[in-house]
Formats: C-alpha cells, structure tokens, sequence
C-alpha cells in the first residue's frame, strides 16, 4: 500500500500565504506564518521541530546521524528521477557557487535552481510536466566556461551538447510519469523516470516475467533484460548502482548504532545489510523489526518506498525521513489505533475483506527533522507503512501524523478558496467550522483506519497490490479517503477525542466538493490528473457526481460543486469504498483500469480554465516545499560533543548546495 499523504487533498487548502515575495538573494529570520521564499506558483517555508531540544544528548546524537544518512541518500532519488537529474543538479550548484557570473544570468539560475531542488528534478510534482529555465542554452554554456576555471569538473561544452534537449526541451521527454498514455502508446517509453532502459517496452516486461524488486533498474545488455540493484557491495557481492551514495549512507546508521535504543538497533542492522546487498528478504525484516519498535520518541524512514513514480507501480523511490515525536499530538492517533476493531466491523464491504485478528497500528504524532530524497523538500502531513499487504496484516503498521507540516497551514487560506468556490455564506461558514479540528481527524483516519484497514483475498498469491500495477496507487489513496470520509462525524469520534462535536459530514462534505474544484489549477495545460493523490481525489468527486448526490451548478456566471443531500453522499461513498477494497482485496485489473480512468482522470480543460481565471487574483501558491531544520555538533575543548544544536536558518538555496555535497 502506497500512503505517503504529500499531496492528499486535505492538505491543498491548508497552506497560509504571504502576497508580498522574499528575495531569494536575502533570506529573511524564518517565520512560522510566512513563506521564507515565494517564487511565481511556489511557496517554500522554514519547518520548525520544537520538540528537539528536550531530547538526552543520546537520542539527538542517534536523531543527527539518522539525518545525516537522509542526506546521503539524496543523490539517489535523483538518479532514479529522470536520466542525467545527477548531471544538472551537478552544474546547478557549480554555478551556484560562483559570484563572478552575470548579475542577471544568476537571478535567472537561481529561479531555475529552486524550482529544480524543490521539485528533485526539472518535473512539475503536481503535473508531471517538464519544466526549462528562463536562460537560453548559450548563456548557460558561457556562464559554465566561466565556472571551470574555478570549478574544472564542469562538463565541457560537448558535454552540454549531449544535456540540451535534457535541460531546455520541454517536447524531449515532456513526461516524468505517464501511467496512461493516450494513442495505445507504452507507458514506460512515455515516461521519463528513469526505473526502465529507454528501449524497453512495458510488453517485453511482462512476456519475461521479470520480477521487479522497490530497489532496481531494468535495463537491457545483449539483447536480454537485466536488473541493477542499488547496493553497496559485501563480500561475496559486488557493488551495484549508487554504491558510493549506499556506503555513505551506511557510514552514518552504523555511526547511529553506536546512540540507538537497544529496540532500534536489530531493524537498523537489518536495514545496513540491505543497502549493502540489495537483498529484498533483509529489508522485508527491517520492516517486521522496526514496525515493534514502538517507543523512542526518535523515528525514520530510510530505503526505496513508494511506487507512485513507477509507471507500473513497482519500484520504490529512494526516501530518507527522521522524526520525533511531539507527545501531545499522539493522543488521538493512538484512540484510533486502539480502536481498529470498531472500524473494521462497520466498514460498508463485504465480510469476507474484513479483518477478524488484528495486530493494533502503531499511531504516533511527531515533528519533521528532515525530509530527503522522496520525503522532501515536498513533505508529507501523514504517512502509513509498511507498504507490503501481507506484512501489514501480520506484524502491523506504523502510522505517522507530522504535525510541523501540519503547523505551516492555517484556516485563512481556506477561507479565501471557499470564499471563491462556495458560492453562499451558509455553505462557507459550514465548510470552515471547526476546520482544524476536522483537517487532524481526517487525516489521521486516513492514515490510521484508512490504510491499516481490510485484508486481502487468501486465495490471491502474494500481494494483491502487485496485479493492479499502475492503478494500485491511485485505488489506496481513494480508499483511504473514503474511510476518512465515511467515519467523519460519527459520534464515535467524538467520544474517542479524535474531533471536536462542532465537526460534521456537511462540513467535511461540502469542503471535499469546492476542493475537487480547486484542484483542477494544478493542471494547467491538458485534460488529465497524472499523480496518483490528485487522481484520487478526482475519482471520488467525479464518483460522487456521477451518483447524482452532487451537482455543477451555474450562479452569475460561475460554476460550483453543490451538495444535494449529506447521507445520500455518505451512501456513495460507502458503495464506492466497498467496490475499491474489493478491487484492492482480489487484484482486479480490469475492474481498477474501468475505474480509475472512468472517473479519476480526464477533467473539461474549460472548467479548469475557468477555475485557473477565478484562482488567480488570490495570489495563492500552488507548489510548496520546506527548509529542513539544521543540525549542528557542539564540542568541547577537547573535541568531544557534548550537544547537538537545532538551528532554523531559513535559507533555502544554501541548504540545498550543502545537502548536495557529501562527506
């Protein structure tokens, strides 16, 4: 199951906004209301992680490495992002170093160079869209030539040859994932992620038979398909893709063994024979080990995790996070862990899907340290792992609640997209009451109770995930919306402490319903959702409208969703729920690929044009990203380290040129 919730509808309205950029060249004392850094479509903001200081020195020497090793791992992700992402991000910050390049080229290559960092790569994480700079290609060649007299290791000019069409051609590969290619044309030719040797076909995969493990790349060597592992090398076992990135990596967990908690270190072990060998069974018992770990206030995520990038949902893109806990926060992620069984008996599919023996979620509520590679600078607002269905319904699951990206958001943003896109005061004042309240729950039940929830078919071999290939994101993230959406408002809720009474279906309804609306911007060119969250979202809409409980309505000139009744909505949205998990359970292709691209994909390009128009004079961002926190040891006179300090610098450009250089 994918779950990383970066892009889940509840937080597109949640982020505050300051009208007013920041120069890029003078980072201002970061804030916890306003961007650090807007630039046109993108906000980034300084995250904040409170809760580090009242760590022991051991727990923030342990958290320090653990970040460390986030870091290393970066490079990977932009290897497996599109080919030659190493290269360009190699020459971004080469010439980012320079101060005797054009005053006006830099201004034009630090734009560039955000929107690249921010993104992991030259693709929209939204659209999926390559993006070019506003300098030319001659400009770039002429600042480079520059550059190497300082910087030698520059590409030379036939090298840049090579890297144009990467770099300025936004028809070259336009594509980072294409699931659904129109024209019959194959979905790993249109894609450029780079999982998949350009000059093999989805059809030449699946003839083979290939198995695909989360920590690979096909590729094709005399005529026969073969696999690179990314690994480190062990004895007995040679070095594989990113090897140097892989043994940086393990020289920080092996560093971070000598402060963890004796009930980390077994998955830490696990998970540093993994990176050396490459070997599936090694992370498969990281993954049973670290879901007990259940107490250290200082958590992670580090290995190839979600499949969303993988145009046939099978390899994991690289991800390294480090949290830790704020204390406060857990309580209601904990209620709805304890309580899995009451959820699961009142789930609207059928008997057979429902969980009879449970292994109770581990749900927490922590503060982002660092996010890397797939966990940032874009960073998630929950997140439920492990993927893998049937160590879910065996050892159980780890859910997390991140609350500092949580805190970058406020009801005002809200209040201006409803203002616009509600079209009376009753539905908007029913849409923001108790708005915080309702933002945690849904989004912890759709972490908690939405992804730990249901069992998979027994007759199903395997993961049944496996047979939906590129729908089974999509299907995940819907479903665990529409459990959020089916419970909110119960009393139920109520009485466990997970929202406030003011909450209500209305609300949470009416609010679902002006934010499918909302979402059609993020697309502003074509007539299709290509991410696998935005698809979700989309298909619950359109589900929603297609039943009739929903309507598009016209009013002086501008057009709205509209709910019709609240408990026919809810009755749609339990025969949807019940139809995905049965698709989910059984690993009914045909039934996802009916589904998804009857309702989860194409939109009216003139709606969106229109909602683009309307959006507009909001002056609201549509991208965001984050600046980690900073890490720093404190030595004594004697070079021991007696603390680790948290700083909260607020510069963007500068965290980035550090993260890209190694140790």
């Amino acid at each position: 199951m994918k779950s990383k919730s970066a892009k889940f509808k509840f937080i597109i309205i949640i982020i505050i906004v300051s009208c007013s950029p920041k120069s890029m060249n003078n980072p201002i004392q970061p804030s916890r209301g306003e961007p650090a850094l807007r630039q046109g479509n993108l906000a980034v903001y300084q995250l904040f992680c409170d809760s580090f200081d009242s760590l022991p020195l051991e727990l923030k020497r342990y958290a320090y490495h653990l970040y460390r090793a986030s870091v290393a791992g970066r490079a990977i992700l932009f290897d497996q992002h599109a080919p030659r992402s190493l290269e360009i991000d190699h020459i971004l910050r080469g010439l980012m170093t320079q101060d005797n390049l054009p005053l006006q080229f830099k201004t034009k290559l630090e734009a560039y160079a955000v929107r690249f960092w921010a993104f992991n790569g030259n693709y929209d994480y939204e659209t999926s869209r390559k993006f070019a700079p506003d300098f030319s290609y001659e400009e770039m060649v002429s600042a480079v030539n520059i550059a190497r007299k300082i910087c030698p290791d520059l590409p030379d000019e036939a090298e840049l040859q090579e890297l144009k069409p990467f770099i300025f051609d936004v028809d070259f590969r336009p594509v980072l994932v294409n699931k659904n290619p129109s024209g019959g044309e194959d979905n790993i030719s249109a894609s450029a992620v780079n999982f998949y040797d350009t000059a093999i076909s989805r059809a030449e995969i699946e003839s083979a038979g290939c198995q695909m493990p989360l920590n690979g790349r096909l590729v094709k060597a005399g005529g026969a398909l073969v696999e690179e592992t990314y690994r480190a090398g062990a004895p007995n076992v040679p070095p594989g893709r990113m090897a140097g990135a892989l043994r940086e990596i393990i020289y920080e967990l092996e560093a971070a063994l000598q402060f963890a908690p004796d009930a980390a270190q077994p998955a830490l072990k696990e998970l540093i024979r993994y990176f050396h060998t490459g070997d599936m069974a090694a992370f498969d018992q990281h993954c049973r080990l670290w879901v007990k770990d259940t107490n250290c206030p200082v958590d992670y995520i580090l290995g190839f995790i979600e499949t969303y990038a993988d145009p046939l949902g099978m390899r994991g893109s690289f991800e390294g996070m480090v949290f830790v806990e704020d204390t406060t926060a857990s309580k209601a992620m904990q209620a709805l862990a304890q309580d899995a069984e009451w959820f699961e008996q009142r789930m609207p599919w059928e008997e057979r899907f429902k969980k009879t023996e449970f292994t109770l979620p581990t749900a927490r509520a922590f503060s982002v340290l660092i996010g890397a590679g797939d966990g940032g600078p874009h960073c998630p607002a929950g997140i439920n792992l492990p993927n893998d269905q049937r160590l879910r319904e065996t050892v159980g699951t780890k859910n997390f609640l991140l609350t500092n990206v949580l805190e970058t958001g406020s009801e005002d943003r809200a209040r201006k997209l409803y203002q616009e896109f509600l079209p009376t005061e009753d539905e908007r004042r029913i849409a923001l009451a108790a708005y915080k309240s309702r933002l945690l729950a849904l989004i912890a039940m759709h972490e908690v109770t939405g992804h730990g929830s249901g069992k998979a078919d027994p007759s199903i071999p395997g993961d049944p995930a496996d047979l939906l290939k590129e729908f089974s994101s999509t299907l995940e993230e819907a479903r665990a919306d529409l459990v959020a959406y089916y419970f909110i408002g119960d009393p139920h809720l109520i009485e466990l402490g997970v929202h406030s009474p003011e909450v209500t279906r209305e609300g949470a309804y009416r609010a679902l319903m002006a934010g499918a609306l909302v979402d059609l911007r993020d697309v502003p060119e074509g007539d299709q959702f290509e991410e696998d969250h935005a698809r979700a979202g989309w298909l619950i809409a359109n589900y929603i409208l297609h039943k009739g409980v929903a309507r598009l309505e016209t009013i002086d000139g501008k057009r709205y969703y509209r709910l019709n009744d609240v408990e026919t909505t809810r009755q749609a949205i339990g025969e949807l729920l019940a139809e995905i998990q049965r698709i989910k359970a059984t690993g009914d292709y045909n039934a996802a690929k009916k589904l998804v691209e009857t309702f989860g994909m194409k939109f009216n390009p003139a709606l969106r044009d229109e909602v683009v128009r309307r959006a507009k004079p909001l002056n609201l961002p549509e991208r965001f990203a984050f600046i980690m926190p900073d890490l720093e040891l404190v030595r004594n006179r004697m070079g021991g380290v007696e603390d680790v300090k948290i700083v909260h610098r607020g510069d963007f450009v500068k965290q980035m040129l550090e993260f890209g250089n190694p140790r």
